[in-house]
């Protein structure tokens, strides 16, 4: 069954790679591709990227990879390519001068002469360790695939830090260029909040006082397994908005955005009284944004709301074994962020918060890791982006690697 299996997946990528070659002969067209996590959301990097581009070009054709099977809107400007079709896609790849990613390649895309591949990734700062920094670099040979075309492919990555740079050179073998340039998605955190908290708070039917904790966490590998991991993201919600209220005042109400790969737990989240399904929600910068506090295990979007000026908190009940099979970059008490191992002790983490404490401790460590923080990185790439559009054949002397 195995042998099966593996001459079917060969017969099928070698039918892809087969299009990406037929395809070739139709002509490059002035036009941007984007692709975010294989078409499940309209979101994160490629986003901030595209709307800064039609703001700045409203004339330019904007193609999106979409999943028919997931549920979300597309601005009217934007063609969506079917993530489905190998046929829609490999045509919308082949023929777009510029295709911009914040995953990874699939082993079947080729580049040709003069198109420009900008490969964003997504995670910036993070805690658990991706691709093969992983223990035993255990990643399955499919991933290792897409790991190497992604490398063959991109003329550059973004980076947002000396950290994610030494990523992309360690746990991705990738030697190109590297722009150090700060992450799109972010540029949002560095202005104001008033327009996101309106717009939260009116998506859930919220008081305009109204304080907000966003807990996002992560995956776990056992949702592969068929391993019961439910919980690992039992936070005692109770306990929790009664320590938010006992050290910060006010109504609380507890946001639980999960994972993409988590989706379909969604439905569970909603049934107890403050807490609110936030899975859905399209824009996760905008989240954090009309938030109050954060709370998450090892996911990289705490650092994007320290980033924004938020209180966070980490809930990390299985550290140890976390560490040992799936990796860590940094173990809690490395972090800037309270963090606990049981309910009872989450609960004193918030109400014990020393704000001075915190801040001096997260700006110390975005020092140590060279984050990169602006509001102008999506107008920065959308200039390079514009260029090779112009018939610019040379990156900008500006983009240069910085290790």
């Amino acid at each position: 069954m195995r042998l099966l299996t593996k001459i079917r997946n060969a017969a099928a990528l070698g039918v892809k790679t087969g299009l990406y070659c037929v395809l070739r002969v139709l002509p490059l067209r002035d036009r941007v591709m984007f692709q975010c996590f294989h078409g499940w959301n309209y979101g994160d990097n490629t986003r901030a990227i595209l709307e800064e581009l039609h703001r700045r070009s409203p004339q330019t054709e904007l193609l999106w990879l979409k999943d028919p099977q997931r549920d979300y809107a597309l601005p009217p400007y934007v063609r969506a390519v079917n993530a489905q079709s190998p046929l829609a896609r490999t045509a919308a790849v082949c023929t777009s001068r510029v295709v911009v990613n914040t995953h990874r390649f699939e082993r079947e895309v080729r580049k040709r002469k003069g198109q420009l591949f900008i490969e964003t990734w997504h995670g910036g700062l993070g805690v658990k360790k991706v691709e093969n920094d992983m223990p035993n670099a255990s990643v399955p040979e499919w991933m290792a695939g897409e790991i190497r075309n992604t490398c063959r492919l991109a003329d550059l990555f973004l980076s947002n830090s000396r950290h994610l740079t030494g990523i992309y050179r360690r746990a991705f073998g990738y030697s190109g260029l590297v722009w150090r340039c700060g992450y799109p998605k972010n540029d949002v955190l560095h202005r104001g909040k008033d327009a996101a908290r309106a717009a939260v708070r009116a998506h859930y039917g919220l008081p305009e006082d109204a304080k907000l904790l966003l807990y996002a966490p992560t995956f776990r590998d056992t949702i592969w397994k068929g391993r019961d991991d439910a919980w690992l993201f039992d936070i005692g919600e109770a306990e929790v908005l009664r320590a938010l209220r006992k050290r910060f005042g006010g109504a609380w109400y507890l946001l639980k955005r999960l994972h993409p790969v988590m989706q379909g737990r969604a439905a569970q989240t909603a049934a107890q009284a403050g807490v609110l399904d936030a899975t859905a929600y399209p824009d996760m910068q905008e989240l954090i944004l009309g938030s109050d506090a954060f709370l998450s295990d090892y996911s990289s979007g705490i650092f994007d709301a320290a980033e924004a000026g938020l209180p966070c908190f980490s809930y990390v009940p299985d550290a140890e074994e976390y560490a040992a099979e799936r990796g860590v970059y940094y173990t809690p008490e490395e972090l800037p962020f309270p963090f606990a191992k049981t309910r009872a002790e989450l609960a004193e983490r918030i109400e014990a918060f020393d704000e001075t404490a915190y801040a001096a401790s997260r700006d110390a460590f975005f020092e140590r890791t060279g984050l990169v923080q602006t509001d102008h990185a999506a107008a920065d790439v959308v200039r390079l982006i514009l260029g090779r559009l112009n018939g610019e054949t040379k990156l900008p002397e500006e983009i240069r690697n910085d290790d």
